[in-house]
């Protein structure tokens, strides 16, 4: 390996419909904004005062690219912790790699020789999880109703309230 590369600033990102930009080539057509990385879409578009309280965007339903420049000579190994699920990551135009879940690290090589642009399509979870039957499907639905901990429903059973 040939040394390290500062990842944490020089990111943009950008949204949009699910599907309809699957290479970073299709990608360049999107409006991209300045983000944190490591960082969330909703954290982004509240920093950009982009973002409605009353009405939250649907982020499961978007595809949402973030991309940066890179320079380097030599192999690099890029190591991820924590991508959002479906995530898809291009060095230029080439897929190097692929996740399938924010707790499984992931790393690949990274072949560097001058300018390059990293960029990461983190894909929509509403068509990848539609139809799906089980616990993928709490993504798609209220978080307040789901993801509501069993402990706390024995004791609500206990005092003779129901949910």
């Amino acid at each position: 390996m040939t040394g390290d590369l500062r990842l944490d600033t020089g990111w943009t990102f950008a949204s949009c419909e699910a599907d309809s930009a699957l290479t970073p080539e299709a990608a360049q057509t999107l409006f991209f904004r300045p983000a944190a990385a490591p960082g969330t879409v909703a954290a982004a578009l509240i920093a950009f005062e982009d973002w409605d309280w009353s009405t939250p965007p649907a982020l499961d339903a978007l595809d949402v690219w973030y991309r940066t420049r890179i320079r380097g000579a030599g192999c690099y190994r890029l190591d991820c912790d924590g991508l959002a699920t479906f995530a898809d990551i291009y060095l230029d135009d080439t897929l190097v790699a692929r996740s399938a879940s924010m707790f499984a690290p992931l790393f690949c090589e990274l072949a560097l020789a001058g300018d390059h642009v990293l960029s990461i399509r983190f894909r929509a979870l509403a068509p990848a999880l539609a139809g799906k039957k089980g616990r993928a499907t709490m993504f798609c639905r209220s978080a307040f109703a789901r993801w509501r901990p069993r402990s706390l429903e024995k004791r609500v059973a206990r005092a003779g309230v129901r949910a």
